[in-house]
C-alpha cells in the first residue's frame, strides 16, 4: 500500500528532469532514458502511465521487469546501480 501512495504521489508531481511516465516503451527506450538519470541527478521511469497521468498498467509487467533489468544489467557499461520494481495499483 506503501509503494501504491508514493507511485500516485509522483504521478501527480508530473514529468520532471527525475521523472518520466510512459506508457510503454522499447527496452532500448528504457536504456536511453536511464542512460539520461545516470548521467544527470538520476531518476525514476514509470512505465504504465500516460501522458496525462492515467496509470493505464503493463500486461505481464513480472516478466517485463525482469527482461528489462537483466538487459539494462548487459547494455549500460560501465555497471550502475539500477533498480526495476512493479507495483500492482488497485
Amino acid at each position: 500500500m506503501k509503494s501504491e501512495r508514493i507511485i500516485t504521489s509522483l504521478i501527480k508531481q508530473g514529468e520532471s528532469n527525475q521523472l518520466e511516465l510512459k506508457s510503454k516503451v522499447s527496452e532500448n527506450a528504457v536504456a536511453k532514458i536511464v542512460c539520461g538519470f545516470l548521467n544527470a541527478e538520476g531518476g525514476r521511469l514509470l512505465i504504465g502511465v500516460d501522458e496525462n497521468g492515467t496509470i493505464i498498467g503493463i500486461e505481464n509487467a513480472e516478466n517485463l521487469a525482469k527482461q528489462l533489468g537483466n538487459f539494462l544489467l548487459n547494455a549500460i557499461v560501465p555497471e550502475a546501480m539500477i533498480v526495476v520494481t512493479t507495483v500492482e495499483i488497485n
